[in-house]
């Protein structure tokens, strides 16, 4: 028996498999599925919708290390934790605002630096802050020179997601969105999180295919369902077939 047999045979004991990078389910690694279905993409617009304090930013800006990363947080104190977070990282431009339906103001219920910090949801406890909201239209209307094309977008907004692409119409219908990674539930009565059949529905109308969940959470009160989850979508892209196992 060689050597690697013995090796994986004692990982296996003990509870671990090795296995290739190639033969991972979907739904594993969000760069390398990307890289199995546009092997020829290279990653260089990316936009983080609910940056929070940069945990998603500086993921990103370790694996898809050629992007610029456009990210936005309109809350006060968790964005100048993202500036301070993201400052020595050069192709990383942080904006305070928020992206949704309509350019404008609203208030939000801001939790410090939480990621729980939403427009929807004022029941909890929090305070109030006034941010400015523009739509991705008009964000890339005035950038029309320097962006051309979103290659991922990343939707985290605690139930607000459908309010942002709602404002990105224009650019979903004219194709300037490849990838869509997107936060959602598929539990009825979660009100923090969209209804994943409502992301899908509308993403279906700009001819968007669902490619696999990610970071699957399940519901603790029962009923062993999944609660949350990370949904990525993709837009089609005609003449261009999917060839995984060639």
């Amino acid at each position: 028996m060689s050597f690697s047999k013995i090796l994986k045979k004692l990982l296996k004991q003990c509870g671990y498999t090795i296995c290739r990078n190639s033969d991972l389910p979907f739904g594993w690694n969000l760069q390398q599925d990307i890289n199995r279905i546009s092997p020829d993409l290279k990653i260089k617009t990316i936009f983080d919708i609910g940056a929070n304090k940069g945990q998603t930013t500086l993921k990103y800006r370790q694996i898809f290390n050629e992007a610029d990363i456009y990210s936005f947080e309109p809350v006060k104190a968790s964005f100048a934790q993202l500036q301070q977070n993201t400052k020595l990282l050069s192709q990383i431009f942080c904006f305070n605002l928020a992206l949704g339906a309509n350019n404008g103001q609203e208030e939000i219920l801001a939790e410090g630096t939480s990621g729980s910090n939403s427009i929807n949801n004022k029941c909890r406890t929090g305070s109030l802050e006034t941010i400015e909201i523009i739509t991705l239209d008009n964000f890339l209307l005035e950038r029309e020179q320097a962006i051309t094309q979103i290659d991922l977008l990343k939707i985290d907004t605690e139930g607000f997601e459908l309010k942002v692409l709602e404002g990105a119409k224009s650019s979903l219908q004219d194709g300037k969105i490849l990838y869509i990674f997107i936060e959602v539930t598929f539990r009825p009565e979660d009100t923090q999180h969209t209804q994943f059949i409502d992301i899908y529905h509308l993403l279906q109308k700009y001819d968007f295919n669902l490619i696999a969940l990610y970071d699957c959470y399940p519901y603790w009160g029962g009923g062993n369902a999944i609660d949350y989850a990370n949904a990525l979508f993709k837009r089609w892209e005609k003449g261009k077939n999917l060839q995984l196992w060639q």
